[in-house]
Parts: structure tokens; sequence; C-alpha cells
């Protein structure tokens, strides 16, 4: 990956960071207190008034998950992480009947080629895959409020668990945010994730600026904003809420 130039496609320190938000930041037993969280990353602006906590509400209403930026992952560094994710469902669905991990990767397979006759009423699986492969789109993790007791659960645990020992972490470069991602298109449902499009936000070299309806006390170039600028996923979201 360095040969190629892929950023930080040398790094092992980077390498580790991603291993470490994807399976031990929850277990640290400085937030073993605390329900949920707010990533907050150096080099960072926030360019709206918030007029409400966004704690409050994520616990008021149910979410699990929330986000403001959706990219497509650099495809060279998860080369086997479908894969992976595959034998998972494949060795864990009978473990875990609930979410219907099998008949919902069955029925993604064999949907229209528009699409449109496909409905995953679990949660969002398309987000993430057309049943044949990671189609690269994720989360963007620098920026993440969420329930801690999602990633203390029992199912993350043995997906996390399972995809470490497949050695993708270092031996290519997985990142935590498509494992983020994964897990919550697998583990959660519809109603449980949530799309911060009020707060505008940049994280280097991604602008999101919301439109004046979303929030009119932001100041922020909206022609600048990533998800006008360039492709992002979230038409790839069954929500009405990101259409």
């Amino acid at each position: 990956m360095k040969k190629k130039n892929i950023k930080y496609g040398g790094l092992l320190s980077y390498r580790k960071m991603c291993r470490f938000y994807s399976g031990f930041f929850y277990r640290n037993e400085l937030v073993a207190k605390y329900d949920y969280y707010w990533r907050i990353e150096p080099d960072i602006e926030f360019f709206c008034e918030i007029k409400y906590d966004p704690f409050l509400f994520v616990k008021n209403t149910n979410k699990k998950y929330g986000f403001v930026i959706s990219v497509i992952e650099i495809m060279e560094t998860v080369p086997t992480l479908w894969n992976a994710v595959s034998d998972f469902i494949e060795v864990y669905d009978k473990k875990y009947p609930n979410y219907k991990m099998k008949e919902r990767m069955k029925n993604i397979k064999n949907k229209d080629k528009d699409g449109d006759n496909y409905k995953d009423d679990y949660g969002n699986l398309r987000f993430v895959t057309d049943g044949h492969g990671f189609n690269g789109c994720h989360f963007w993790s620098n920026f993440e409020i969420a329930a801690f007791d999602f990633f203390r659960s029992k199912i993350y645990s043995d997906f996390f668990n399972f995809l470490d020992r497949k050695g993708g972490f270092f031996y290519e470069r997985w990142g935590d945010a498509p494992i983020h991602s994964i897990a919550v298109s697998l583990f959660l449902k519809k109603n449980e994730i949530h799309f911060f499009g009020d707060i505008g936000y940049y994280h280097p070299p991604v602008t999101y600026c919301p439109s004046f309806k979303q929030n009119s006390l932001c100041k922020c170039d909206r022609e600048k904003s990533f998800n006008y600028k360039r492709k992002t996923c979230l038409d790839k979201l069954e929500i009405k809420q990101y259409l």
C-alpha cells in the first residue's frame, strides 16, 4: 500500500488506532460509567449553533448511532473485508436469528435490477452492499454520537472478535469507519440511526454545510459542502429523513 501511495498505507500506528476504535474504545474504564459518547477529533470545526442537547436527543428518541458525513472507502484498503463479514454471517446467523442476516443477504441479491422492489425492513443493509460485496459506503467515524450499549453488545463483540482474528487490521488497512458502518447496517433498525443534517462540520479535508432549511444558524459556504461537490452514500439509506 505504501508503494501505491495509499494514505496511511505504511503506518502501523494508524492500523493500531483503527483497531482500537473498532473494538476497544468502549471498553476503556474511563468511559465505563457513560451511556453515550460524541467523538471529537483535533483540527475540526463546527459551523452552526446547536440549539438542543444531542445527547438528550438520542436518548429521548432511542437512537443508537448518529453521523454527519458518509463517504466511500479506499477499496484497496479492504480487499477481503466483505469476505470476512460473509464468513461471520455464515457462522453466526443461527446464533442471532432475530437479525435474519442470511435471509436479508439473499433478498438483497435477488432484488430487481433497479432496486426499487427491495426493502430491508430491519436495517440498512443496502447502504453497504448489493449482496455481492462491500460497496465502500461508510459513515465517517470522526463524527459519531452513539450509544455505548450498541458497541458493548454481545453481537458486536462477536462481530469484532471474528473480524480481528482475520488479521485485516494489520495485513490490510481496515478502518474503524467501515467496521462500524457494516455493524450498524447489520444490527440496528432504521429508526435507531440518525443523520445530524443540521450540524455543520469540517474535518480535513471535508466540509458539510447544512441547507438553510435544515439550520438557518450556520456560517459556512453551502457551495463547498461535500454532499454537493462529491458523491456521498446518503441516497442508499432507506429512511425518509435522508432524502
